[in-house]
């Protein structure tokens, strides 16, 4: 359970033990909901959590469990790349959900998670989350209603090739944290990614409306 949150630049925050049971389950299910998300084009998902367990081995986390996931992943990522099998919710949810036990224990427990590096680890699936939600509610529509406005469906009116549509989501998404890892500046890093993230929608979007 998250009961504060440690800050490096900031004090930390406590709140009550009944908000923090609130509080932990939204943490997770926005977690499972927003790479659900991103799972829309082969490879994304396998390829961004690659990444993040990466991350938790050079943290110092468990290696030989990580070291597990990762093989499983690679392995499940060889038959996905050549349109043989795919993720499915389950799939997902059950990637998401370890991700976020790692989350929660370097935060609460190992004590090497701070709230900025979680934020710069999950920048970007974060802010398409949250701009698809207030989309859909400016529009009149369900928030968690399927829809093709995802950034890599965005993507995919300016290439046809889903290999070009990874590698950019890849780099796109692990950006913010090696550029948090150089300069070791959290404000700079999500400051400049967040406003990179809604340039490039606009731009994606002026492009759709020129081109239909």
């Amino acid at each position: 359970i998250v009961n504060k949150l440690n800050f490096y630049h900031f004090e930390t925050f406590e709140f009550p033990q009944s908000f923090g049971v609130i509080f932990t389950a939204l943490c997770i299910l926005s977690l499972i909901n927003f790479m659900n998300m991103i799972d829309g084009k082969n490879g994304i998902m396998g390829f961004y959590s690659i990444s993040l367990f990466l991350y938790f081995i050079f943290k110092g986390f468990e290696f030989y469990f990580i070291s597990l996931m990762i093989s499983g992943i690679i392995l499940f990522l060889i038959f996905n790349l050549r349109n043989k099998t795919y993720l499915g919710d389950g799939g997902t949810y059950l990637i998401a959900f370890v991700l976020s036990i790692f989350l929660i224990k370097g935060h609460n427990i190992n004590k090497t998670l701070w709230v900025e590096e979680i934020l710069i680890l999950l920048l970007i699936p974060l802010l398409d989350m949250i701009r698809l939600i207030f989309e859909r509610l400016v529009r009149g529509q369900h928030p968690f209603k399927g829809d093709f406005n995802h950034l890599h469906h965005l993507l995919a009116n300016i290439t046809s090739k889903d290999s070009h549509i990874l590698v950019i989501m890849i780099i796109f998404m692990i950006a913010p944290l090696v550029t948090y890892i150089i300069i070791n500046t959290f404000i700079f890093a999500l400051v400049t990614y967040t406003l990179i993230y809604f340039i490039l929608i606009i731009i994606l979007k002026n492009f759709i409306k020129a081109k239909n």
